[in-house]
């Protein structure tokens, strides 16, 4: 999972496709409660497009009951839609710290190299003013 971007000393988090199985329950926290979308990336600003990304889960060893699903799509504002297009993974972080004034944990990095690995074609602009979740799924 290294690129040209990366720094930093390895994350303890995996990803892998996810598969659901017979009694999976899934519980959506991506857009409780919000009208509009906010990007994923930093957390703050409100997105612009969105990236495709084939659903996964974040995998540690010692978490076994418990999997996070990353959703099928991964929200972005203008600058860290250029950043996670870039493939630029340390930029997203450096950003996520400017923003949020502290650095990102090891779960959330390890979301940013997730939707760079399995993520799906180009980004999706959104208009403004619309609502892209409406009549998905």
């Amino acid at each position: 999972m290294s690129g040209p971007h990366e720094e930093g000393p390895p994350i303890p988090f995996g990803t892998r496709a996810w598969q659901p199985q017979a009694g999976d329950r899934v519980i959506d926290v991506g857009r409780a409660g919000r009208s509009g979308s906010i990007c994923g990336f930093c957390a703050k600003e409100t997105a612009t497009m969105y990236f495709c990304v084939k659903e996964f889960e974040i995998v540690h060893p010692q978490l076994t009951s418990v999997g996070v699903l990353s959703g099928d799509r991964f929200y972005a504002c203008g600058p860290c839609g250029e950043l996670f297009d870039a493939g630029d993974i340390a930029g997203l972080k450096r950003r996520y710290a400017l923003v949020q004034g502290h650095a990102p944990d090891s779960a959330a990095i390890a979301l940013l190299v997730g939707a760079r690995t399995h993520r799906e074609g180009p980004p999706v602009v959104v208009a403004p003013g619309t609502d892209p979740e409406e009549g998905h799924r």
